[in-house]
């Protein structure tokens, strides 16, 4: 149980280049509604482009403050030559400041120079906002953690970008006061990777919080007027047909009964699996890239028989998120 504090103090969560979901959400939400002054700085793009309800994550008691990040702003060419020239001569100085906007690591510095003596702790998501809060946390002497999800390790890409990062992950991972992760199995291969030997864990399932079982629905009868008997077989993910190997899939199901429906659901772009299934002349699959509000998602899952997760074998994340430990619905 999370102590209440007895005068107001507060943490400083930073989202940087990735796009907001439920779990920062739930995490700034648990921080707030347990006394904690809470600020979320996050570059707009992933404000807006995330997947839940921006606005109303604006109307509450949390601040939220947005970073321009020029990177994805309509910004002059003079500016964004600027920038860029800025960020080369701070690579080629190994300099983490090489992978932010100058201007928003500028403006949260300034932010914080008024705000220091009240934040007891910087949380960083992903490995950008690791960097970012690091980086701040080291300026300002605030202690900072890290919040990690998804395990891109070095062998993912040999792009120049991305093992920049991930050497500057490794860096501020050491210096961090602990490390919010998923399960253990995710936390020692988040540690081997980045050659940390000894530092607190504080396990967080992904997932949906504890409520009443759902009763059974038929959204997707309804949705798509199939008949009553229907068997329902639900793929909730990523709409990628071969990144996905939704495309196995959809060939395993040419030889299942009329009866047995796969409904492939999630974000994405259907339209190269819709074309792949009209070519196989498929009447029981079917393809669903609507945006649900995320009370509807209950129903949405009540709705089918049996549900159908695929993870790859390929990389230490896919084949960890297949154990994860997720709050079943």
């Amino acid at each position: 149980m999370l102590e209440v504090p007895t005068t107001p103090k507060r943490v400083v969560v930073i989202q940087y280049r990735w796009c907001i979901q439920s779990y920062t959400r739930d995490l700034i939400y648990y921080l707030s509604d347990h006394g904690y002054l809470v600020t979320l700085f996050i570059d707009k793009a992933s404000l807006e482009h995330g997947v839940i309800n921006s606005e109303k994550l604006r109307n509450s008691n949390v601040d939220i403050i947005e970073l321009c990040d020029q990177s994805s702003q309509n910004v002059t060419l003079w500016d964004r030559l600027k920038s860029r020239a800025k960020r080369e001569v701070l690579a080629r100085l190994s300099n983490p400041l090489s992978l932010l906007d100058g201007s928003d690591f500028e403006f949260v510095s300034l932010w914080m120079q008024t705000h220091r003596d009240e934040t007891i702790a910087i949380i960083g998501i992903e490995k950008l906002g690791l960097i970012f809060a690091g980086a701040i946390a080291d300026k300002y002497s605030v202690p900072y953690i890290y919040y990690s999800l998804e395990l891109y390790f070095r062998e993912l890409s040999d792009a120049s970008i991305f093992q920049q990062q991930v050497a500057f992950e490794c860096m501020y991972h050491k210096g961090a006061i602990a490390t919010l992760i998923q399960d253990e199995f995710r936390g020692e291969a988040l540690f081997k990777h980045n050659i940390v030997s000894s530092q607190p864990k504080i396990f967080i399932p992904i997932g949906v919080p504890t409520l009443p079982k759902a009763e059974s629905s038929s959204y997707w009868h309804r949705k798509f007027d199939l008949p009553e008997d229907s068997r329902i077989f639900l793929y909730f993910g990523t709409l990628a047909l071969r990144p996905r190997c939704l495309d196995a899939l959809i060939d395993a199901w040419a030889g299942c009964p009329a009866a047995y429906v796969l409904v492939l659901h999630g974000v994405g772009d259907p339209a190269e699996i819709r074309e792949f299934c009209e070519q196989r002349r498929l009447r029981n699959v079917f393809v669903s890239a609507d945006v649900v509000p995320e009370e509807q998602i209950r129903e949405l899952v009540a709705s089918a028989d049996v549900g159908i997760c695929i993870y790859k074998n390929t990389t230490v994340n896919e084949r960890l998120t297949a154990f994860s430990s997720h709050i079943e619905l």
